[in-house]
């Protein structure tokens, strides 16, 4: 049973990541409003001043890239654990373990392999990117790094790589050793409380979604949850707390979203529409591609485009031009690597299971 509208909201948080990604480094003001004295409030002019508090209403949702990386690991959690909670099979745990690495290689690897090159070839700027990558550097950080140390100077949005792999082994094992207990929501309540500063709230929160989603739990108050005034309780809730400042915050507003989306007929519809579906399906790919993009064609484009519109306006169209560029990129890398990547990783599942 595929989930379709949880890749619907996979892609349409992507998209908002690297719209997130444009307002910041092309427009910082928009990106960085509740950081700013009155004082530097007053020194921007009045249209400046309209986006910059439009900025600080819920339309900030458009671009709350922070935000949506952490709806990216409850997400996570919830599909990894999906098929085995449903199914109670604890080859899918074993299965997922061993191919996680690996399945999050190849995309990786490949965004940094053309980082190298651009690199070396001068044509990055450090807007977004260090501009100093040896071929040493390079074997180091795709295949070592980002899973480890959380880091990537040559392509930083894949800082979120170490969360999911670690993140992943979390819910898998706590699954696998858990899942059977009847009384495991205490050990749920106690990883809450352990890991309620961290990203890893958001992968504890994702498992518990899953687990309730596929027990007799949700049958049993699907009914009442579903209510229409119930549900947009819950979704101005969530809302609210998706678009204030604080990591705790937003993965809790990541987890009753995605809870409201379960119990309601109509959100599934529409996040299932067929636009969301098709950047579901090129998300990870355009999530690890974007910033090269960036960091060399964009950076440019919006260099000349200053030159003859405010620096509002040139964010604005370096960002559609670079939209026509980075989604047929990422379907080229979801097409070629992505699903390359993940054929190697079920075959090395299967010589080390053999």
């Amino acid at each position: 049973m595929k989930l379709g509208y949880l890749e619907g909201i996979r892609g349409i948080a992507a998209l908002i990541v690297v719209i997130w990604h444009y307002v910041l480094y092309f427009y910082p003001p928009l990106a960085n409003t509740g950081d700013m004295s009155f004082k530097e409030f007053f020194n921007y002019n009045t249209h400046e001043q309209i986006l910059m508090l439009a900025a600080e209403t819920p339309l900030c949702l458009f671009f709350h890239g922070q935000a949506s990386v952490r709806l990216f690991f409850v997400l996570s959690a919830f599909v990894l654990t999906y098929k085995f909670f449903r199914t109670k099979n604890y080859e899918y745990l074993s299965a997922g373990a061993i191919k996680r690495y690996f399945r999050l290689l190849g995309p990786v690897v490949f965004s940094l392999f053309i980082t190298y090159i651009l690199v070396n070839l001068s044509l990055v700027s450090n807007v977004f990117i260090a501009t100093e990558f040896s071929i040493k550097e390079f074997f180091k950080e795709a295949f070592f790094g980002v899973f480890v140390n959380g880091s990537s100077p040559q392509n930083p949005p894949l800082w979120t790589m170490s969360y999911e792999f670690f993140g992943s082994m979390l819910v898998f094992s706590v699954a696998a050793l858990f899942a059977k207990y009847k009384r495991r929501w205490i050990i749920y309540l106690i990883l809450v409380l352990l890991f309620h500063k961290t990203h890893y709230l958001a992968f504890v929160f994702g498992m518990m979604l899953s687990d309730y989603f596929t027990s007799e739990l949700y049958s049993e108050y699907h009914d009442k949850i579903s209510h229409p005034k119930i549900i947009v309780f819950l979704i101005t809730v969530s809302l609210f707390l998706y678009t204030i400042s604080g990591v705790r915050q937003q993965i809790w507003g990541s987890a009753i979203f995605i809870f409201c989306v379960l119990h309601s007929e109509s959100l599934k519809k529409f996040f299932s529409h067929t636009v969301f579906l098709f950047l579901g399906r090129i998300s990870f790919s355009m999530y690890v591609m974007h910033a090269v993009i960036l960091s060399s064609f964009s950076y440019y484009l919006n260099k000349i485009l200053i030159g003859y519109i405010n620096n509002f306006l040139s964010m604005i169209v370096t960002l559609l031009v670079s939209l026509i560029i980075i989604i047929p990129v990422a379907c080229f890398v979801e097409k070629y690597i992505d699903r390359n990547s993940i054929k190697l990783s079920k075959k090395i599942y299967e010589v080390i299971v053999k």
